[in-house]
């Protein structure tokens, strides 16, 4: 049924603008502008191209006001993100999406995204994090939807994003500047400042460009007065309002419960974030700059070499709390992120013989320092009672040897007074510190075989290598005086390759301290052949050739708290000094390095029906590499191969970690893998491009099947399988879609631009070891609504004095879409609301080269539900920002 729908859609859209080719032709000068793309490594017009390519020229990113990622993925047709703001979002293609991995662990333990994201010619993917370049002195950014791994790698399952920046011009001394101011509805004022100069030092030899911004965003989030309580409830690792000792019990000072037992009343203290409420608390502001030189040695050569620098930095957050009011949330300690990259990057161009040769490569380092409230912990950690709560564990510990009772249980003794259990603040924080490098490397030689046959040929090389500290703080030790992890206290971190050894000098009681390191060769080409004059076919394959290593601890100071410290007999005063966790370089040995290989193909058929029409077909492939689990190097826990490991309930995991089941959750027990596979995209497509009304229309479309195989997806539960985020094979799914834009110059003045997608998802299949986490078949995937779209008007005209004058409409539509592929009692997933966004601008540009423009954004203060997320399990729904006035004022020459 839907086969015929979407397909009835296709045939009627060819017919429509078919039909609008009968429309009488404007003058030449309001042809389209030609979009040029590089999606097939070449230059080519996106006309002439048999590739989905949705392209975003740079006038078309001036005039929408593009400056960051969530600003160009909302005008793209079949795009979605998820995540946290700035800095803290992933991007997804035709409905191929999960959810997004919980911002404290993504380094540590995320699956790599499923959609590459490009700065010019390197790769700048990560997970949960991809990088939040600034869009300025941007030439375009190109699409390409479906798998394009061929040409662009392992992350191109879902497709790629590519940012191509503008390059020296060393015929032509150009330059701007503009300035820019805007008030935000129920938010704070904000400013920017661009600036572009282009020199020829040599005319037609040598130029150097620079860009450079900075933008200051207000906020629009209120922090507001908020008070947080252990719950039991919410968590039942916490006791009660009291617990019953029975007659007999010893506590830990040595006094024993008398006949008829003893009710201990539980005090939990609450906390309260006074302190730090604050109105519009959401600041961000982007600065940097880009500097370029070309230069051309001869008639056949050119060199170029880019240096990019940028700092992001932001406070609170980009989420809210619906049960907190509008634009309202109640954090209990700093959220603050800083992120900086630089990146250096140089190409070598030209000819050898007949061949076009192309050599690029570039060294990114990047460094994001964050902080975030972790209180939401409370409500989900098994273990967080134990740090809150006066808890004792077993003399493995601590040394206690006085005959007590309540091992692994709640003592009033251990600390305060003997007559209550006091449960401390209830308020965490987490510290998040990675360093990143890449380094790149690439080939091409192109050339024609013969007339008829074309080829291109090439090599890839990357190394990368993330440093990532996770330092979890929890409140309550550090007011009762517990120390800090020191891995130097135990021998099972001996031969962790750590990024952080030695004593910890802040009050951290769990830490991450992990290394991940990439290496990849990869071997790709094309054959182009033209069958007929009009019908040729295309034939790309990739061999690829991946390592990835994962080593560094994870450690904890669980157990360790201070006994009898504040007594009236400093001698019984006992300071724990044990830190326990797993090393991961020795229990993943056997694993270590994880290499994946593989070849992928693909295969395009294109038709040129008219000069102007161009239809095509393709069959791809996708895949992105698996991980390891450090959950499943539990305390002993070190791989074998020969393993035959059994849960409780005699569930058979033999080299799996075998997770015994919990009655009081009615967790049914578990295999945890040590690692999880690549997952897989076989796509099918047709498309169409046609350009009509003697090149006053374009539209292009795509309908297309997708199988999505062994779907990662990661979850969190500390109460049934692990205290670390783990990554399983989850499922399949299944993706039918159709994906439109277009673009008319309906009059002399007006122009008209629009995207649609509609998108048919469904869980085909779910794998029953990971069915305790993940969605019922037949349920849709997440993140994707089933139809979205986007509409442009652009109505130009002359004023006297030669002055151009313009007014712009434009909107977008998103249906409703599920939140999440994790769907757990705990957990339960939901679905986000249809929104419509509408911007509109009116502008003046004179012929000496000054202009100004007066916008609007959001016109209806619109609260899109962008994504729903628990990453700090509590519920929140990150939007778009309200409504937005600004003023532009900008000078060319």
């Amino acid at each position: 049924m839907f086969q015929k729908k979407i397909i009835n859609r296709a045939v009627v859209s060819v017919v429509a603008a078919s039909a609008l080719s009968a429309h009488s032709a404007l003058t030449q000068a309001q042809m389209l502008e030609e979009v040029i793309v590089t999606a097939t490594k070449k230059s080519e017009s996106m006309q002439d191209v048999a590739i989905a390519v949705q392209a975003m020229s740079g006038q078309a990113l001036r005039e929408q006001n593009v400056t960051n990622f969530e600003d160009y993925v909302a005008q793209l047709p079949s795009v979605n993100m998820g995540g946290r703001g700035p800095g803290q979002n992933e991007v997804y293609i035709r409905g191929a999406a999960v959810d997004a991995i919980n911002i404290t662990v993504a380094e540590s333990q995320g699956s790599a995204p499923n959609v590459a994201m490009y700065l010019d010619e390197q790769p700048i993917t990560a997970g949960g994090r991809n990088l939040d370049v600034y869009i300025s002195d941007m030439e375009r950014i190109e699409v390409l939807p479906g798998p394009q791994g061929t040409l662009y790698g392992a992350s191109s399952q879902a497709g790629t994003v590519r940012l191509i920046t503008n390059k020296p011009n060393v015929a032509e001394f150009e330059g701007n500047v503009s300035a820019e101011y805007s008030q935000t509805a129920k938010g704070e004022d904000s400013s920017k400042v661009e600036a572009m100069i282009n020199i020829p030092l040599i005319d037609n030899k040598l130029a150097i460009r620079g860009a450079f911004y900075s933008d200051n965003r207000g906020g629009y989030i209120d922090n507001v007065a908020g008070t947080f309580q252990a719950n039991e409830n919410v968590n039942i690792a916490f006791p009660g309002s009291s617990v019953f000792y029975p007659e007999g019990t010893v506590f830990a000072n040595g006094t024993t419960v008398g006949a008829g037992g003893v009710t201990i009343p539980v005090i939990k203290e609450v906390a309260s974030n006074s302190a730090l409420v604050e109105d519009d608390f959401n600041d961000v502001s982007y600065a940097g700059a880009r500097l370029g030189v070309k230069y051309y040695i001869n008639d056949d050569w050119s060199a170029l070499a880019q240096f990019t620098t940028q700092t992001l930095k932001t406070d609170g957050v980009f989420d809210y709390d619906p049960e907190k009011g509008d634009l309202n949330v109640s954090r209990f300690s700093e959220d603050s992120l800083e992120d900086t990259f630089d990146q250096a990057a140089w190409t070598l161009e030209g000819r050898l013989g007949d061949l076009d040769v192309i050599y690029t490569g570039a060294y990114l380092e990047r460094e994001v320092h964050a902080k975030i409230d972790y209180t939401g912990y409370t409500n989900i950690g098994k273990f967080i009672a134990g740090y809150q709560c006066e808890y004792l564990v077993g003399s493995y510990y601590h040394g206690l040897s006085n005959g007590y009772t309540t091992a692994y249980t709640w003592d009033p003794t251990i600390r305060g007074n003997t007559g209550v259990i006091e449960c401390s603040t209830p308020v965490n924080s987490a510290k998040i510190d990675n360093e990143q490098t890449r380094f790149t490397s690439e080939l091409r030689v192109s050339g024609d075989i013969n007339d008829r046959t074309t080829f291109l040929a090439g090599v890839y090389y990357e190394d990368s290598e993330i440093l990532h500290i996770g330092n979890f703080n929890y409140g309550a030790p550090i007011a009762n005086g517990w120390a800090p992890i020191d891995i130097n206290s135990s021998s099972t971190f001996d031969n962790s390759e750590a990024n952080a050894r030695g004593l910890v000098t802040d009050a951290t009681q769990f830490r991450n301290d992990n290394t991940r390191t990439e290496e990849q060769i990869a071997f790709f080409g094309e054959i182009a052949f033209d069958i007929t004059e009009q019908l040729s076919l295309a034939v790309s394959a990739r061999y690829y050739d991946l390592e990835y290593g994962f080593t560094g601890y994870g450690a904890w100071r669980y157990g360790n708290q201070p006994l009898f410290i504040d007594d009236a007999d400093p001698t019984n005063d006992i300071r724990p000094a044990l830190t326990g966790g797993r090393e991961y370089e020795v229990n993943f040995a056997e694993l270590q390095p994880l290499k994946t290989d593989d070849t992928i193909t693909k295969v395009t058929l294109s038709y040129e029906a008219t000069p102007d029409i161009l239809l095509y077909a393709t069959m791809s492939e996708g895949y992105r590499p698996g991980g390891f689990n450090r959950a499943a190097a539990q305390k002993g826990g070190q791989y074998s191969a020969s393993a035959n490991n059994l849960t409780d309930t005699g569930l058979q995991c033999g080299t799996d970690v075998a997770i015994n089941s919990n009655a009081a959750t009615g967790f049914p027990g578990y295999c945890l893998p040590y690692v999880f596979e690549s997952d897989t995209v076989e796509n099918l497509e047709f498309g169409w491009k046609a350009t009509l009304q003697d090149g006053l229309l374009r539209i292009n479309g795509t309908v297309y099947w997708i199988d999505w195989k062994d779907i990662q997806v990661s979850q969190f539960d500390s109460q049934n399988i692990s205290v670390l985020t783990v990554v399983d094979n989850g499922g399949d799914a299944e993706i039918q879609g159709m994906e439109v834009d277009f673009a008319w110059a309906l009059t002399e003045n007006l122009t008209i631009y629009g995207a649609a997608s509609y998108n048919d998802t469904e869980l085909t299949s779910v794998d029953p070891g990971f069915a305790i986490v993940v969605q019922d078949e037949g349920n849709p995937l997440p993140l994707t609504p089933e139809f979205q779209g986007n509409l442009r008007a652009r109505y130009t005209w002359t004023m006297a004095a030669g002055m151009d004058a313009y007014w712009q409409l434009s909107g977008k539509y998103a249906d409703e879409a599920l939140n999440s592929i994790v769907d757990t009692p705990e957990e339960p997933n939901t679905y986000q609301d249809s929104y419509a966004i509408f911007n509109g601008s009116v502008g003046l540009n004179s012929p000496d080269g000054w202009g100004a423009e007066l916008y609007v954004r959001n016109l209806s203060d619109e609260r899109a539900e962008l994504h729903i997320n628990r990453q700090d399990f509590i519920e929140r729904t990150t939007t778009n920002r309200p409504r937005t006035i600004g003023l532009r004022i900008k000078y060319e020459f």
